[in-house]
């Protein structure tokens, strides 16, 4: 009836709340940074239910001074903290992580969950794919 597609009629797990499919959306968007500038060559996401995938891909630029933690505006409102793997060259022989918050922001950090700052970031490109859940 238009207010989206209805599975009920289908075996499941017991004890589901709805079986209904009833929003999707697909776009891009422009990650604002906290800090500097952040120019973003892709920026696209999927949701799916109460499920966001995205996708980042730019540079950090800016003449950045500050020590203050990096961090990037993600699509939607995030409900659930996440994480993501980040494809980044800031520094020899560095992963970074990235932490999404319930400030719906995207911070990297290292293997031992401390965060880059700006001056770590600046001139750095940022690949990262992730998912998190929206309300």
């Amino acid at each position: 009836s238009g207010h989206g597609i209805d599975f009920s009629d289908t075996v499941d797990n017991t004890g589901s709340t709805s079986e209904l499919f009833d929003d999707y959306e697909e776009g891009a968007w422009t990650p604002v940074p906290n800090l500097g500038t952040f120019s973003t060559s892709t920026a696209k996401y999927i949701k799916i239910g109460n499920v966001v995938t995205f996708q980042i891909y730019g540079s950090v630029s800016g003449g950045i001074t500050s020590t203050d933690g990096y961090s990037l505006t993600l699509p939607i409102a995030v409900a659930q903290y996440g994480t993501c793997a980040i494809n980044s060259n800031t520094g020899a022989g560095s992963h970074p992580v990235g932490q999404i918050d319930t400030a719906n922001v995207l911070r990297p950090k290292d293997t031992s969950n401390n965060p880059f700052n700006g001056t770590d970031m600046t001139g750095h490109m940022i690949l990262c794919s992730g998912s998190y859940l929206t309300s």
